[in-house]
């Protein structure tokens, strides 16, 4: 399954109720592109904090067709993670809360790049 094509959402911050509103227009927007398969991925301060699960629930439990992966990431591995990007693939990007030392996420190929607030 992991070898198939996934719709690809990554997100940076903390997970928030603002957060959970973009994660399941994400999660519709596959579906409207007719994506059987997506995998968030959650870049955080500290790897060991789990927090994010519980707070992507309501998300998780609203989908009934899709696939889903959940990862967690620590925050100093974004940058190389960009840099592995292949032309070809396509990345939607959501900004949470703002971490120091966030790399510039514009210079990566194919990347979309939103924040989860409406007002930021």
């Amino acid at each position: 399954m992991l070898t198939k094509e996934f719709s690809r959402v990554w997100f940076i911050g903390e997970v928030d109720e603002q957060a959970v509103k973009k994660l399941k227009e994400e999660l519709f927007k596959a579906l409207s592109r007719g994506r059987r398969r997506i995998m968030f991925r959650f870049y955080v301060s500290n790897p060991e904090d789990n927090s994010y699960l519980d707070a992507i629930k309501p998300v998780l439990i609203e989908n009934t067709a899709l696939s889903v992966v959940v990862e967690g990431r620590s925050i100093t591995k974004l940058h190389r993670d960009l840099a592995d990007l292949s032309g070809e693939e396509e990345v939607e990007i959501i900004v949470g809360s703002r971490l120091p030392n966030l790399p510039e996420l514009t210079e990566a190929v194919n990347l979309k790049v939103g924040e989860a607030r409406g007002d930021a």
